[in-house]
C-alpha cells in the first residue's frame, strides 16, 4: 500500500483583502474569441496583485470546512488509497492510448494523459459506487463555449446538455507544454479568463480552475471575492515523476466529484441549475430570514431570460452584482409581477439596501421602489456579505436612450439631465439627519423610463450625518473609471457633491463624443477611446483629463465634435465652465489639493442658470420637452441654498471614499415594505453595468 500525501501545517493566508467598493474596475479584462497571448498576458499583469500564492491547504481551509474535512479525513470516504489505487491501475490500463506524436512534454501529449486521467477516475467512481455522476469531465480545448473561447477543459454539472457552458462549469483546466513554467503570464491569464467568464452570468461563492505546464505540474486556483489565491498540487503521471505528487493530483480529483454536489457547485443560490431556474429565497446561499421584507419571506423568483442583462460581474475579484429580469409570486397571496432583481455579494461591509432606503426617507427623487430586500452571509465566514434586492424596473439606460432620440428631440436629454441634477441636489441636501453622496454616478446608473429619469445604483453611496463626518475605510477609489471626477483618480480623501457634478458632466460629455464626434479617423486605438473604455491606469487618465480640460476650447475641439444642436453644446460648455474655469493652476495639481476649492462658490442657481441658457431658444417650441427641468426651477427657486451647507461640510472634512464602515441596517421601511409591485421587463436594448471592452494601452491626450 502506498503512503497517503502529508499534509502542510503552512497556517492560514492573512493577506490583505482587495477593495470591494469599486463599481466598476479601472480595467476590464478584455473578451476575446480567438487565442491572443497578448491579451492573456494583459490579463495576468493587470490582476497580478490580485493573486495571491499559498499552501495548499489555505485553498482548502478557503473553501470551507466540509472541503477540509473531507481532505484530512481518515476515514474511508471515497479519498483514501484504496480508491487512488482503483484510480490509478484505471490509468494504467488506458495509458497506451495516450497519444505523444508531438513528444512527452508537450501540450497535445498532456492534454491526451489529461482526458485518459479524468476518465479513469470517473470510470472508478460509477464502477465502486454505482451512482450516476452529478459532475462531468468535458474535453473542450477543441470545443468551444458560447462565447467562442475555448479553455483545454472543464467538470460541468452533469444534465446540462451536450455543449458545455461556462454557466454550468464547475472547474476550468489550461494546459501548457514543457516550454512554459506555471508562471508563464499566458497560461496564467487564460485561467483568470476562464474564472472570469464562471461568474458572468452565474452568481458564485467561488470558481475554481487548475492549471498542467512543464513537467506536468498542476497548480489550483481559487477565485475568491477577495483574492485569487494558487497552490502547488502535484503533476500528471509523467514520467519520473514523484508518486506522491501524483496520488494528490488524483486525490483532489476524486475531492472535486465529491464536494461540488454537496457544496451546490460554488452557486449562489442552492440549486443544481443555480440562477436558472425557479426558486426561493430561502435557496440562496446564507439568507437571513430575519432581515427579510415581508414580500420575500415567500417569495418564489423565476428568471425570465436566460442571462443577466447588467451587474458589475466582469471583474474577477471585488464585489460582485447580477440583475435580472424575473417574475416574483407571492403564495400567500396568488400575486405575480415582473421585477428586477439584484443579487450583490461582497466582502466587507458594502450594503447599498442602507443607502438606498437612507434616500427614500429622505425623499430622494427619481430612483427605483424597492420591492423587497434580504440580507445574506457565508456561513464558513463572516468576511463574506450580500444582499437579495428586488425592485422596480426603471428602463433602459442613458446612453442608449441618447442614442435613440430622434434630431428633433434631444431637447429631451437636457430635460433628462435636469432630472438627475434634482436628484443629486436633493440626496445631498438631506435632512436633519443627514445626506448622501452616490459616487457612482456612471452612463449605466443614470436610466430612463417612459421619459421619467432615474438614478440607480446607491451601492457606493456614502452616508454622512450633519453631527459627526462617518468614518469609513481608508480605500479611496470609488465609482466607474471613465467617469472619476479628477481628485478622485488621484485618492484625495474627502468626496462632495462636486465629484457627482463632474462625473454628469463626463457623462454627458461621452454621449456627445460617440454621437457627434468625427467618426471620419476614428479607429480602436483612438485616445479617447481608451478614456472611455477604462483601459488607462488613474495616472495616465489623470495626464489625459489635464490636457483634454485645460480650457472650454480644447475641451470642445479634442472631442471633434460635429453637426451638434446647440443646446447640448450650450449645456457642455456650461458645465465645462462651472466645474473647471475658476481652476487657477494645472488640473493635476488641483486634483491632489486636500481641499476642493470649488466647493466655496458653489450655488445650485447657477447650474439652473446653465440649463436655462440651453434650453432657452428651443423652449417655446417644445414646451413640453422639459418637465424635469420646471420641476428643478422650482426647486431651486424654493431652496436656493439647497446643498450649499452639506457640501461645504464635505469639503471641509476629511472623508475617506469607501465602503460604509456600518453594521447592516435590517429595519424596515414603509417606503420599501408597502410599495406596489410594479415595473415592466427591462428594455432589451440594456446592457452590462460597464462601458465596452477593449485592450489596455496607456497614453495620453
Amino acid at each position: 500500500m502506498l503512503e497517503t500525501p502529508v499534509k502542510s501545517n503552512a497556517s492560514r493566508t492573512t493577506s490583505a483583502p482587495l477593495s470591494a467598493t469599486l463599481s466598476t474596475p479601472l480595467k476590464f479584462p478584455p473578451v476575446t474569441q480567438k487565442y491572443n497571448p497578448a491579451t492573456y498576458i494583459a490579463i495576468a499583469e493587470d490582476n497580478a496583485s490580485n493573486c495571491a500564492r499559498v499552501p495548499f491547504d489555505t485553498i482548502i481551509d478557503e473553501l470551507g470546512e466540509n472541503w477540509s474535512q473531507a481532505w484530512n479525513s481518515s476515514s474511508d470516504n471515497g479519498l483514501d488509497d484504496s480508491h487512488i489505487n482503483e484510480v490509478v491501475a484505471n490509468y494504467l490500463v488506458e495509458e497506451p492510448s495516450i497519444d505523444r506524436s508531438s513528444g512527452d512534454g508537450s501540450e497535445k501529449t498532456y492534454q491526451s494523459m489529461l482526458n485518459v486521467l479524468m476518465k479513469s477516475v470517473e470510470a472508478h467512481l460509477v464502477s465502486s459506487f454505482n451512482e450516476h455522476l452529478d459532475i462531468r469531465w468535458v474535453d473542450t480545448h477543441s470545443n468551444p463555449m458560447p462565447n467562442g473561447r475555448k479553455p483545454d477543459g472543464a467538470l460541468v454539472v452533469s444534465g446540462s446538455g451536450v455543449q458545455p457552458e461556462w454557466s454550468y462549469t464547475v472547474t476550468t483546466f489550461e494546459i501548457k507544454g514543457s516550454k512554459d513554467s506555471a508562471g508563464s503570464k499566458v497560461l496564467r491569464g487564460q485561467l483568470l479568463a476562464n474564472l472570469r467568464d464562471m461568474s458572468r452570468n452565474q452568481p458564485r461563492r467561488y470558481s475554481l480552475g487548475l492549471t498542467i505546464s512543464k513537467g506536468g505540474e498542476v497548480q489550483v486556483y481559487l477565485c475568491t471575492l477577495r483574492k485569487v489565491f494558487y497552490a502547488p498540487l502535484g503533476c500528471l503521471p509523467v514520467a519520473n515523476a514523484p508518486e506522491a505528487d501524483v496520488r494528490r493530483v488524483i486525490k483532489f480529483l476524486l475531492l472535486l466529484y465529491k464536494q461540488f454536489p454537496g457544496e451546490n457547485y460554488g452557486f449562489l443560490v442552492l440549486r443544481k441549475n443555480g440562477i436558472f431556474d425557479s426558486f426561493y429565497t430561502n435557496e440562496i446561499h446564507g439568507y437571513m430570514q430575519g432581515s427579510a421584507d415581508e414580500l420575500l419571506k415567500t417569495a418564489r423568483i423565476r428568471i425570465m431570460d436566460d442571462q443577466a442583462f447588467s451587474g458589475r460581474r466582469r471583474a474577477i475579484v471585488g464585489s460582485r452584482s447580477w440583475l435580472y429580469n424575473v417574475k416574483v409570486s407571492d403564495d400567500s397571496k396568488r400575486q405575480s409581477q415582473e421585477c428586477i432583481l439584484k443579487l450583490h455579494w461582497y466582502y466587507g461591509n458594502l450594503t447599498e439596501v442602507r443607502v438606498h432606503k437612507r434616500a427614500l426617507e429622505i425623499g430622494v427623487p427619481r430612483i427605483p421602489q424597492l420591492l423587497g430586500s434580504a440580507s445574506v452571509t457565508c456561513s464558513d465566514s463572516s468576511m463574506y456579505n450580500g444582499e437579495i434586492i428586488l425592485m422596480e424596473d426603471s428602463g433602459k439606460d442613458f446612453s442608449q436612450f441618447f442614442k435613440e432620440l430622434s434630431p428633433g428631440h434631444v431637447c429631451k436629454a437636457v430635460d433628462m439631465f435636469a432630472g438627475y441634477l434634482h436628484t443629486l441636489l436633493v440626496a445631498v441636501t438631506g435632512d436633519s439627519k443627514g445626506y448622501l453622496l452616490h459616487r457612482d454616478i456612471s452612463a449605466r446608473n443614470l436610466l430612463v423610463k417612459d421619459s421619467k429619469p432615474y438614478v440607480i445604483d446607491w451601492g457606493s453611496g456614502l452616508i454622512v450625518t450633519h453631527v459627526e463626518p462617518r468614518k469609513v475605510s481608508q480605500s479611496t477609489v470609488v465609482g466607474t473609471a471613465p467617469y472619476m471626477g479628477v481628485r478622485v483618480l488621484t485618492s484625495v480623501g474627502n468626496r462632495s457633491l462636486l465629484e457627482d457634478l463632474e462625473s454628469l458632466f463626463l457623462v454627458l460629455s461621452h454621449c456627445l463624443w460617440e454621437r457627434y464626434g468625427n467618426r471620419a479617423g476614428r479607429d480602436e486605438t483612438s485616445q479617447f477611446e481608451d478614456m472611455w473604455n477604462g483601459s488607462l491606469s488613474p495616472e495616465y487618465l489623470l495626464e489625459a483629463r489635464s490636457s483634454w480640460l485645460a480650457s472650454s476650447e480644447t475641451y470642445w475641439e479634442k472631442m471633434e465634435i460635429m453637426q451638434c444642436p446647440e443646446i447640448l453644446k450650450s449645456l457642455a460648455i456650461g458645465m465645462f465652465m462651472l466645474l473647471f474655469s475658476d481652476i487657477n493652476e494645472p488640473i493635476k495639481r488641483f486634483a491632489k489639493r486636500p481641499i476642493d476649492s470649488r466647493l466655496f462658490k458653489f450655488k445650485a442657481g447657477k447650474w439652473v442658470d446653465v440649463f436655462n441658457k440651453a434650453a432657452e431658444p428651443t423652449e417655446k417650441f417644445y414646451y413640453d420637452d422639459f418637465t424635469h427641468l420646471n420641476i428643478l426651477r422650482e426647486y431651486v427657486h424654493n431652496n436656493p441654498d439647497c446643498a450649499l451647507d452639506c457640501g461645504n461640510k464635505a469639503g471641509s472634512c476629511v472623508q475617506q471614499t469607501s465602503s460604509i464602515a456600518h453594521e447592516p441596517d435590517n429595519t424596515k421601511s414603509a417606503d420599501s415594505s408597502t410599495a406596489s409591485m410594479q415595473g415592466l421587463k427591462r428594455s432589451s436594448h440594456d446592457s452590462d453595468n460597464s462601458p465596452p471592452e477593449s485592450k489596455s494601452r496607456r497614453t495620453s491626450l
